[in-house]
């Protein structure tokens, strides 16, 4: 166990000491202007007083054994702090490192996001793999969620047993999210809480139960901005984006057409055969009619084709060959029921049908009898 002083430091980073006229002690040569300590993999336990090196910026205190943060705060002019592989459990002491830009808390053992009230220049923080209790999850204070939400631009919680991002909707300034190996399962969840995100370029998921459910990348890209370049390790073009957004424009339009009173059309067609019906039998009419359509029974108005309305010429009528120019067809042809008509005597002689007969506008038309 190793308890970190301004005379360990001194010795670590090898730098020069002289007697002082009035001790023995060893103290400085004068106010250390230092800009890096590192001072990992030193087997640290706990931090006592070293604001002597006041103008360090960045320190690398991972794989040691610290259990907390305090007097860390003495280095006011911290930007860099390098935690990780400790067994912190609060995050505590941060308050006069108003100057902090990136911290790495990864692989400790904290359970609440806290006491980073002060950092409103915070840009990264990495907190991922908590050795958290069973059945605990990382939870992030509102308190240090309101002082992030317009600074924090990287953000990292991977395995940390989270099963809700909604509380980090507020974090709009983000732009590299680790969402990897927690238990996100609400696919809508996701997607409305990544919308809320928009300069977010880079989003990492993979490991969590709703990357199985149907259509999650589509539906994710199509929640994102168009700032978004990569899902889950895998590109993301700009023809990618439009295109989705085109297609779900159309399928959009495509049920908003679906959902239209088509009941209303099928009334005005059939409107005038049920004049004389009261109007809510009117209305039950056009609505049965709607239902036997939809169900592929029959159309609900007949279609009718008038005799005027076709293009070519009604041909001239020969009054023994039938049409002008043709010869007799004998397949088109019925049995007259008298015997007389044209002269034949014969009673099974064929008469071939007038021209309105073939178009079919009178079934019962009798032949005139030219002697």
């Amino acid at each position: 166990m190793v308890v970190l002083t301004n005379e360990l430091i001194s010795k670590w980073s090898k730098i020069p000491t002289i007697k002082s006229s009035k001790s023995a002690d060893k103290v400085p040569k004068k106010k250390i202007l230092m800009s890096h300590l590192y001072l990992n993999d030193r087997r640290i336990s706990s931090i006592e007083d070293i604001a002597e090196f006041g103008s360090v910026s960045t320190i690398y205190l991972h794989n040691n054994q610290l259990t907390s943060l305090n007097n860390i705060g003495c280095l006011v002019n911290l930007t860099h702090v390098y935690l990780q592989r400790n067994k912190i459990k609060y995050i505590s002491g941060l308050e006069n490192l108003a100057k902090l830009q990136k911290l790495y808390l990864g692989y400790n053992e904290i359970s609440v996001v806290e006491g980073l009230e002060h950092q409103s220049r915070l840009q990264l923080l990495h907190i991922e793999c908590q050795n958290l209790e069973p059945g605990s999850s990382l939870y992030f204070d509102p308190r240090t969620l309101s002082t992030l939400q317009t600074c924090l631009q990287d953000l990292d919680v991977s395995h940390n047993h989270i099963g809700s991002i909604v509380d980090l909707q507020c974090l709009i300034s983000l732009k590299h999210v680790n969402l990897s190996e927690n238990e996100l399962a609400n696919l809508d969840e996701v997607c409305s809480s990544v919308h809320e995100w928009p300069n977010v370029v880079n989003i990492q998921m993979t490991g969590n139960p709703v990357c199985k459910q149907t259509n999650y990348r589509q539906r994710v890209l199509l929640a994102c901005s168009y700032t978004l370049k990569t899902l889950d390790s895998k590109q993301v073009s700009p023809i990618t984006k439009v295109f989705l957004q085109k297609f779900e424009e159309e399928k959009s339009k495509r049920r908003q057409s679906k959902t239209i009173s088509v009941s209303d059309v099928f009334s005005s067609e059939v409107k005038h055969l049920v004049k004389h019906l009261p109007a809510g039998l009117c209305q039950t009419v056009s609505g049965m009619v709607f239902e036997n359509t939809i169900r592929g029974t029959h159309h609900p108005v007949p279609i009718t084709f008038p005799l005027n309305n076709f293009s070519e010429p009604a041909a001239k009528i020969d009054s023994k060959f039938g049409l002008r120019g043709s010869k007799p067809r004998s397949k088109l042809t019925i049995k007259s029921k008298n015997p007389m008509i044209l002269g034949d005597s014969n009673p099974q002689s064929d008469i071939c049908k007038s021209e309105e007969e073939l178009l079919g506008l009178s079934n019962n038309m009798k032949t005139e009898n030219y002697a």
